[in-house]
């Protein structure tokens, strides 16, 4: 591989970011565009059916996705359908939000609207 396309395919390392989900603080990993893709294509479809479980999973999918378990991903070790047995459907998307805001850079944006 030329020098130019290894540097472009090689992952930068990013920080974990904390956030507060479900009351309590989590780290969380930025995801790749690829992977934010799929997640807003799963939950675009899950709204075009009106598919409220479908909804449901897509969102705690996202959320298992990206909290970051150790030296992976809560999604290794938690099911979408644990999640939802455990949390209402506003919390898993309230989580989402958040997750969502943390992966194009709005925590800041966020942060402001809220204190103005």
């Amino acid at each position: 591989m030329n020098t130019v396309k290894n540097r472009l395919l090689t992952a930068m390392a990013v920080k974990p970011i904390t956030v507060i989900l479900f009351g309590g603080e989590y780290e969380i990993k930025r995801l790749t565009a690829a992977r934010l893709s799929e997640h807003d294509k799963k939950l675009a479809d899950a709204q075009a059916s009106h598919n409220s479980e479908l909804l449901a999973k897509a969102h705690a999918q996202l959320v298992l996705d990206s909290i970051i378990d150790g030296d992976s991903v809560a999604a290794d070790s938690t099911s979408a359908q644990e999640l939802m047995n455990s949390h209402n459907h506003m919390d898993i998307i309230d989580a989402a939000k958040v997750i969502i805001s943390a992966n194009f850079g709005l925590e800041g944006a966020i942060d402001t609207a809220k204190n103005s």
